[in-house]
């Protein structure tokens, strides 16, 4: 994905045109707190898979300290990579021409090279979207999978087969997938999505905190930097972020909250029953 993405970049830079502002078309530009909603939801969703390496923590050589650099790494050269990729794309085209665009890199290309090159953006696309799918695909199931180890989900799901993988666990997170998609549209689901992403967000950190607080001397593979202030900072800065997405889109927040309350008492249930098998 990151050859592409470069791939697309140099396309932007070496083109052998760019498009006037003064010829170039103005769409009805978007506004209003539920489109900086959407952008909001977007970048969170895009640079989301920057922990994904953390779900894979049991399988990686080095321990938390090689899982840490792996995520930090990891979101640095994706940073860079869109920011390469998006100054290209303002050098190259009037960023008013693309408002409203679906793919707007699509279109851009389209401006300043052939119309082909937004038939090949949107497989592209198609080949990156089934990546990040596959990484879900693998990713979720894990979580569930230690959730059950630690008695806290159901014991099947802590299973793993002859080839390593835990099929009810994916069996699971699969079929509860495929059943939000019929139930939602796309824009539906990314709010929802990213909903989830800030209620973990948010209670990680303050996990974090109250974990150093409880047991300062406890072993750290990885210490951050300027903590607690960058701790405390990046806490403040993801609570904002999900009040401004639950004033924006209050009715998926509530269908969150929905959720998550539906899950409580299933949590409290499993938990329960785990603690019991223990005992006996």
């Amino acid at each position: 994905m990151a050859l592409i993405v470069v791939g697309f970049t140099l396309l932007l830079l070496f083109s052998g045109t760019s498009v006037d502002n003064n010829s170039a078309s103005l769409s009805v530009e978007a506004s209003g707190i539920g489109r900086w909603s959407l952008v909001i939801a977007a970048l969170i969703y895009t640079y989301d898979g920057w922990l994904y390496a953390a779900y894979f923590s049991g399988e990686i050589k080095g321990g938390g300290r090689a899982v840490v650099r792996a995520s930090i790494k990891g979101v640095v050269i994706v940073i860079l990579l869109y920011l390469f990729l998006t100054s290209a794309l303002a050098w190259k085209v009037p960023l008013n021409s693309l408002a409203g665009s679906e793919l707007a890199l699509a279109g851009a290309l389209e401006m300043v090279g052939s119309p082909l090159a937004s038939d090949i953006v949107l497989v592209a696309a198609m080949f990156m979207m089934l990546a990040h799918q596959n990484l879900l695909y693998m990713s979720t199931p894990r979580v569930l999978q230690a959730l059950a180890v630690d008695g806290l989900a159901i014991r099947r799901a802590a299973e793993i087969s002859k080839g390593g993988n835990p099929v009810v666990a994916v069996l699971l997170s699969w079929g509860l997938s495929v059943g939000l998609i019929v139930i939602g549209g796309f824009e539906f689901l990314l709010y929802l999505s990213v909903f989830f992403h800030l209620f973990v967000y948010v209670l990680l950190i303050a996990g974090v905190i109250i974990l150093r607080l409880r047991q300062p001397d406890a072993d750290r593979p990885y210490k951050v930097w300027a903590h607690p202030w960058s701790t405390f900072l990046c806490l403040f800065g993801w609570i904002a972020l999900t009040v401004f997405e639950t004033v924006a889109q209050i009715e998926t927040a509530i269908y969150a909250a929905i959720l998550v309350v539906i899950a409580w008492p299933i949590y409290r249930v499993i938990v329960r029953s785990g603690h019991m098998i223990i005992n006996k």
